[in-house]
């Protein structure tokens, strides 16, 4: 599958500086804030509908802003990526699922019209954002659900913040 045109100008994959998180999305190139940098795209589903694949935790809603209003209240039409997929090494006609969780990210979920996908979350800037720089969005996971890896960053993040 084609690589977007538009995410290849700004976007560059390759390892992540977050330790143990596998690959990350890098700026190619200074990005202001209020960008829209990356899209999400995976096989759709209607709500109610499950997910064919095992949970890797590559599921998304299509209408983001609806499921972090719902503190992850799984409704809605939703995406998952095959696991297939996942690598970049398979997969790179969108790259918003290399971004990796920070408590402080620079990115924050959207909503976009792609001209191939449609209507399909998507990723824009809260910050200007400097050429190298990894870019990072907040999972907004529900801490009672969140996996193992999660809590450990939610720790590691609050341990850190506590003498600020």
């Amino acid at each position: 599958m084609q690589q977007d045109p538009y995410e290849s100008s700004i976007l560059a994959i390759r390892p992540s500086c977050i330790d143990g998180s596998g690959e990350g999305a890098y700026a190619k190139k200074d990005i202001p804030a209020g960008t829209v940098l990356a899209y999400y795209n995976g096989i759709r589903m209607k709500a109610g509908e499950k997910s064919p694949y095992p949970d890797t935790g590559y599921s998304i809603f299509v209408y983001s802003f609806i499921r972090f209003c719902l503190f992850g209240d799984k409704n809605g039409d939703h995406m998952d990526l095959p696991p297939k997929y996942q690598s970049s090494a398979n997969y790179l006609a969108t790259l918003a699922h290399k971004l990796n969780h920070s408590f402080t990210p620079n990115c924050n979920w959207s909503n976009a019209d792609h001209p191939c996908y449609g209507f399909v979350p998507s990723i824009t800037t809260i910050e200007q954002v400097t050429a190298g720089e990894e870019l990072t969005i907040h999972y907004m996971m529900n801490m009672e659900d969140a996996p193992e890896w999660y809590m450990d960053c939610w720790d590691m993040h609050s341990n850190a913040n506590k003498n600020k």
